[in-house]
């Protein structure tokens, strides 16, 4: 019996190796492909992509910035942070609310970013600036505890948000079960809670609308009570 080599692609780049990985994280998760998957899918050889791009970690890394950097902030991210924008929270409002959408297309992600933080090389100028703006805003020595807290809450949410979704056929199920337990009180706090879940446990649409609602109002709310011990922190250490 005559075996015959498996024949290989020959000439792959690196960027043809990360679009690969960007693709099956699409289809499949950041954390739902293993390198035999990435090198059946274009047609190589495990040691062209170690020699190109590196493990799986140096993949998922050139994955996460190539995702990052599809994300149109919604102000302008020059040299002067937050210019013409008075309130500060306005500036991380237009930072972390487009993030949700696209993220979103990418599972696992969120869940990598909030695993290995916000900086990566190819994301430091961004950091930087948001802390600039945390500091112009008087947070001062709390900037890096007020940033991870904007952050953390963003990225779990999504994290969350991406669990739910490899599991989308059971989630109005689920929904519709929780819904229906609850009203069979007749308590009025009981009913309210279940109209909040009721959108969740609808058509793809109308559930992607109510956790994008659910999302911006998470933020905004952190926003908001950190504003508030701004205050109170400002006032404190100034008593005119």
């Amino acid at each position: 019996m005559v075996t015959t080599a498996k024949k290989y692609r020959t000439g792959i780049t690196a960027e043809q190796i990360v679009n690969a990985a960007v693709e099956l994280t699409r289809q499949r998760g950041l954390y739902g492909w293993s390198i035999r998957d990435l090198v059946a899918a274009i047609g190589t050889s495990p040691s062209v992509v170690y020699h190109r791009v590196g493990g799986r970690d140096a993949l998922c890394r050139r994955v996460v910035a190539h995702v990052l950097a599809q994300i149109q902030y919604e102000l302008p991210r020059g040299d002067d942070p937050g210019a013409g924008v008075a309130d500060w929270r306005e500036w991380f409002r237009a930072t972390f609310f487009p993030m949700r959408p696209v993220l979103t297309q990418y599972p696992g992600v969120a869940k990598w970013i909030l695993m290995h933080g916000p900086v990566i090389s190819e994301n430091i100028d961004g950091f930087d600036t948001e802390m600039d703006r945390l500091h112009r805003a008087g947070f001062r020595e709390d900037a890096a505890l007020v940033f991870a807290l904007i952050f953390n809450a963003a990225m779990t949410s999504i994290m969350m948000s991406d669990e739910r979704m490899a599991h989308e056929d059971d989630d109005p199920r689920d929904h519709s079960r929780i819904i229906e337990e609850l009203r069979t009180t007749q308590d009025r706090a009981v009913e309210e809670m279940a109209a909040f879940i009721e959108p969740l446990s609808g058509d793809h649409d109308t559930a992607l609308a109510a956790r994008d609602t659910y999302y911006r109002t998470l933020i905004n709310t952190v926003l908001d009570g950190l504003e508030q011990r701004r205050i109170r922190t400002t006032s404190t250490a100034d008593p005119r």
